[in-house]
């Protein structure tokens, strides 16, 4: 069973670290090395997601429209809106992701 405070770290640097598990909320962080292969396009059909970007800068494909993000800013991905899980930038980033509900 996933636990708060929980690590995973891939072998190409990348980790994500369960930060709150509330009935309502999955809440994580997540830092990205520019390496590796990312999810592939994708949606949740009743989960809402919201990223915040920690450090650095990321690009995103939300809806088939390319949106650049960099530090301190914030974007939504409303359930069933397709996205794409590759960071395009080939910059270190670390981003916070919030799940509602955590499904």
């Amino acid at each position: 069973m996933a636990e708060e405070g929980q690590l995973f770290e891939a072998p190409d640097g990348n980790t994500l670290r369960l930060v709150r598990i509330t009935d309502d909320l999955l809440e994580m962080e997540a830092t990205y090395s520019g390496e590796g292969a990312m999810p592939p396009p994708h949606f949740h059909p009743s989960q809402e997601e919201r990223f915040e970007v920690l450090e650095g800068a990321v690009t995103v494909v939300v809806d088939g429209e390319p949106r650049r993000h960099e530090a301190g800013e914030a974007f939504d991905v409303p359930a069933g809106t397709v996205h794409l899980g590759a960071f395009l930038d080939r910059f270190d980033a670390e981003f916070r992701i919030a799940t509602d509900p955590p499904g």
